[in-house]
């Protein structure tokens, strides 16, 4: 009977000690609307679309109890994107505006290519993005904000670098961690 007594007592501060220890995973699935570029400079919006997906992926060896998924919407309106992403069960919208993109080429004479040159180490590029996040079916956003970032480099790794920026801001909105 003793014998019966700690067996099922040590069984029971088991299963206690491992669901006390078991941390549940909360998955905040968000919704990422297609780059808005009103820069008069191109950019490879996919490229920066995929580094969202790729910015947002669960890291495995964070313990924040909190998983973002991030889930590419593919619509043209407003109306279109909230749609899609009800129908994705997201639970937040990210919208993306690449406002300016301020090109300084720095050039060095190349005869073969005449009194252009070509583009030099050297080139820089300014970046202003703008992003707000919004909870599905709020009309206002939960954050917005206008980031800027200046790189020694192109356009594309210029816009890469602000949108690092913007998966940091949003990762700590949506985890509640500073």
């Amino acid at each position: 009977m003793l014998r019966s007594f700690l067996k099922f007592s040590v069984l029971f501060l088991l299963i206690l000690s491992v669901g006390a220890c078991a941390q549940e995973t909360k998955t905040i699935r968000l919704g990422i609307a297609p780059i808005d570029n009103k820069a008069k400079v191109p950019i490879d919006q996919r490229l920066q679309r995929d580094r969202y997906l790729h910015e947002f992926r669960p890291n495995k060896k964070r313990k924040e109890g909190v998983a973002i998924e991030a889930v590419l919407l593919d619509g043209k309106t407003r109306l279109e994107i909230e749609r899609e992403a009800k129908e994705q069960n997201c639970d937040y919208i990210l919208y993306t505006t690449v406002v300016d993109l301020g090109l300084q080429y720095a050039f060095h004479p190349a005869p073969e290519y005449g009194r252009h040159g070509v583009a030099a180490a050297g080139s820089r590029c300014d970046a202003i993005v703008d992003f707000q996040l919004y909870r599905r079916g709020d009309p206002e956003p939960f954050v917005s904000s206008s980031l800027k970032g200046s790189e020694n480099a192109l356009q594309d790794e210029t816009v890469s670098r602000v949108l690092d920026q913007i998966v940091s801001r949003v990762r700590r909105e949506l985890t509640g961690r500073n």
